[in-house]
């Protein structure tokens, strides 16, 4: 299994991100619900849905070259003539994992995905039943043919929700500027990358959308003191996760 989750800094070279950017989570979500392409941005927009992400096995970047069609005619898409070459980053799975895993936890708050009966009953059907359905197409990691499942999805209860500072061990990506201090332990891997939360029609950036991402590599939890975070349980098990989320104003310290 490999992914490729385009940089949006990227040029000449595409380069990936390590772990899918909440947009990236959304098209895969509205795929699986069968909403089509370009029409979900407003539904999946960070005022309807909380989602947060992780990754639970450490990816490696390998650089491969990929050969494209150069198209400025309706003749040129027969290959005979020039190829445009493109440095691609990919993701692979280290060592002695088979698969890159994301675990992603996703919440409706308002709009659509809560209001209508059609994409609240799919919603449920998919989250609930543990097993990979989509009423759209396949899951993608980033490009058409890197293609992925979902599996061992649940429902879970929220046991606690916290705006302040607190002392917390977060579990899934967060948002630097709802850090106030941050303790790495030995075994963490701690990476920082910009991540894009949300998107208006025409793939354009929404205002304020761009946020500084911290996260471990390889899902371990991180020791910090935080805001805006959540404790789930699933089955008995408690997790705590942080919401992706547009930054706030945050009390020098």
């Amino acid at each position: 299994m490999m992914a490729h989750f385009r940089r949006r800094s990227s040029n000449a070279s595409a380069m990936t991100h390590f772990i899918p950017p909440r947009t990236t989570v959304n098209g895969i979500v509205a795929n699986l619900l069968g909403i089509p392409r370009d029409e979900y941005y407003e539904t999946f927009s960070c005022e309807n849905v909380d989602v947060a992400i992780a990754s639970l096995v450490r990816p490696r970047k390998e650089v491969y070259t990929l050969n494209y069609l150069n198209v400025k005619f309706p003749d040129d898409v027969t290959g005979v003539k020039q190829h445009t070459q493109v440095q691609t980053e990919f993701l692979f799975p280290t060592a002695p994992y088979g698969h890159l895993v994301y675990r992603i936890w996703f919440r409706p708050k308002k709009g659509p995905l809560v209001e209508d009966r059609t994409l609240k009953s799919r919603l449920d059907h998919i989250f609930s039943c543990g097993e990979y359905i989509s009423y759209g197409g396949p899951v993608s990691l980033g490009l058409a043919h890197c293609l992925g499942w979902t599996e061992n999805s649940c429902i879970g209860e929220v046991v606690r929700e916290s705006d302040s500072f607190e002392s917390t061990q977060i579990c899934s990506v967060i948002n630097l500027d709802d850090l106030q201090d941050l303790y790495a332990r030995e075994d963490n891997f701690i990476i920082r990358e910009d991540m894009v939360l949300d998107m208006l029609a025409g793939r354009k950036l929404k205002e304020n959308s761009v946020i500084s991402a911290v996260f471990d590599l390889g899902g371990k939890n991180i020791e910090c003191v935080a805001r805006r975070w959540c404790e789930v349980s699933f089955g008995g098990t408690n997790e705590v996760v942080a919401w992706l989320s547009p930054s706030q104003e945050k009390d020098s310290f």
